[in-house]
C-alpha cells in the first residue's frame, strides 16, 4: 500500500464530516469569503508526507477550484501544533515503524478533530482567518503579497 493509499481515506473521513468535498488527494470547502483547500503531499524521498492547507480569498479574484499551490495563504498543518507528541506529521510518517497502523490512524483522526478542523472552521471568513494566522508557529506560513492588505498586514 502506498503512502497516499494509506492516508487518503483517513483524512477524507474527517474532512468529509467537516463539509469538504474532495477528489484523490485534495479537498475544498467554500464559504462566501474564503475557499479552504487541504492537500496531501507525499515526500519524494521517503515514506512520509504532509498535510498542506491553503486559503483562497474570494475578494482577490475568482477561482472556483484553486489548487493549494495557487492559494493566497499556504501553510503546513504540522505548524498548528504546539505539542510535538500530537503533531499530525508524526502520525503521517510511515517510516516510524514503532507505531502500529491503528495508533497512526487514531492519531491522525485525533489531530484532525482537535486541531486541524477547528482551525479550518474558524477561518471561514477574513476576520477568523486573520485571527488564526497568529496561531501558526512554524516556517511554512506563506502569504502572497496581494493578500497582505486584505489581512491588514
Amino acid at each position: 500500500m502506498t503512502w497516499i493509499e494509506f492516508m487518503q481515506p483517513v483524512v477524507d473521513a474527517e474532512l468529509s464530516l467537516a463539509g469538504f468535498a474532495g477528489r484523490r488527494n485534495s479537498w475544498r470547502r467554500k464559504s462566501r469569503e474564503i475557499i479552504s483547500v487541504v492537500q496531501l503531499q507525499k515526500d519524494p524521498y521517503g515514506n512520509y508526507g504532509y498535510l498542506n492547507v491553503g486559503f483562497w480569498i474570494c475578494s482577490l479574484g475568482a477561482n472556483p477550484a484553486p489548487l493549494e499551490r495557487e492559494c493566497h495563504i499556504r501553510l503546513r498543518a504540522c505548524d498548528l501544533f504546539n505539542n510535538l507528541r500530537d503533531r499530525i506529521d508524526v502520525f503521517m510518517d510511515l517510516e516510524r515503524v514503532s507505531m502500529s497502523d491503528a495508533e497512526r490512524i487514531n492519531g491522525i483522526h485525533r489531530a484532525m478533530r482537535v486541531t486541524v478542523i477547528p482551525f479550518l472552521d474558524s477561518a471561514q471568513n477574513l476576520e477568523g482567518l486573520t485571527k488564526n494566522l497568529s496561531r501558526v508557529e512554524g516556517p511554512s506560513l506563506m502569504i502572497r503579497k496581494e493578500a497582505g492588505p486584505v489581512l491588514g498586514k
